[in-house]
């Protein structure tokens, strides 16, 4: 066999070998070549960063309440009868027979028959009619008052004696009025006017009075 003949058998045999190692993937001589790089320039396992620890989340103090001065409570006003014309005082009760009032202060009060008395305390309260002459003349309900402490007589003609009780609505403490009513004298004609002595009475004339001057 000449050597023309054996070179282009070689070459060919080269050229097979390239187009079996293209098929297969890789060419082996790569994959040997590869294999000894990775040998060579094997890189050193880089470490695993180290977590830095988290700084915990710092509390604040919560802020200090400074406790404040309780409130004084407001003296509560004294439990009275606010006219000028009462009179405060033990006794006296000229006339009531009926749960009369023992040894206890009570307020006076005078007036008329015909008038009305408007009883003012000083806090809110409740008023009823405690006593009386007798207990007859208090069930037939001759002196009235009312929610807002109006004292009324239904009748005219006739004095009249009459013992209030007053609770007041905040303390629940009680006070007793006694009230006299007296009757008014009235006359259309002045002759018929009768006065004894010391008798007190307010004398009104429904006629003009001229004083003629000598």
């Amino acid at each position: 066999m000449s050597q023309t003949h054996k070179q282009k058998i070689a070459a060919l045999l080269a050229v097979t070998l390239i187009l079996c190692d293209l098929m297969s993937g890789s060419p082996a001589h790569l994959q040997a070549r590869q294999k000894n790089n990775q040998t060579e320039w094997s890189e050193e396992p880089t470490p695993e960063p180290t977590e830095e620890p988290t700084a915990e989340p710092t509390e604040e103090p919560e802020p200090t309440v400074t406790p404040q001065p309780a409130e004084t409570p407001k003296p509560v006003k004294k439990y009275e009868l606010v006219s000028p014309h009462a009179k405060y005082y033990k006794g006296g009760m000229k006339g009531i027979h009926y749960r009369r009032v023992k040894g206890k202060k009570v307020y006076h009060l005078y007036s008329y028959t015909t008038d009305s008395v408007k009883l003012v305390m000083s806090q809110a309260s409740v008023f009823e009619v405690y006593g009386g002459t007798s207990k007859k003349e208090v069930k037939k309900k001759l002196v009235t008052v009312s929610s807002s402490g109006v004292v009324k007589c239904k009748t005219k003609n006739k004095k009249i004696y009459t013992l209030l009780k007053a609770t007041s609505k905040v303390t629940g403490k009680s006070c007793y009025i006694y009230i006299y009513f007296n009757e008014k004298i009235k006359s259309k004609s002045g002759s018929k006017i009768k006065l004894w002595e010391k008798k007190k009475a307010t004398v009104s004339f429904n006629y003009d009075i001229f004083l003629e001057i000598c």
